[in-house]
């Protein structure tokens, strides 16, 4: 990936906000078991407990959250939203 021009945080922060918008109304229970798991394991990197809706919607919001993440937690929510966006893929047709 091509570097973000405000930095690595500000790229972070727009893709939590943007997983926050597209989480507002999705459950586990409407997902098959793995990617229900994965769903479960991005919302804790968000920090959002199970089943609550993200409230924060704008990006200045999620900066503080994508600053206090380290490398790993960068990989891990950069894997599971190209998992979850790859199942929702497959299963759209």
């Amino acid at each position: 990936m091509l570097p973000h021009r405000d930095g690595e945080t500000a790229a972070l922060a727009s893709a939590l906000q943007a997983c926050a918008m597209g989480l507002r109304n999705l459950r586990a229970g409407q997902l098959d078991e793995t990617a229900a798991r994965w769903l479960v394991q991005l919302r804790e990197l968000m920090g959002v407990p199970d089943e609550a809706k993200p409230v924060a919607t704008e990006r200045a919001a999620w900066l503080p959250r994508a600053a206090q993440m380290d490398v790993d937690q960068r990989a891990d929510v950069s894997r599971l939203v190209d998992e979850l966006a790859h199942w929702f893929d497959r299963h759209q047709q």
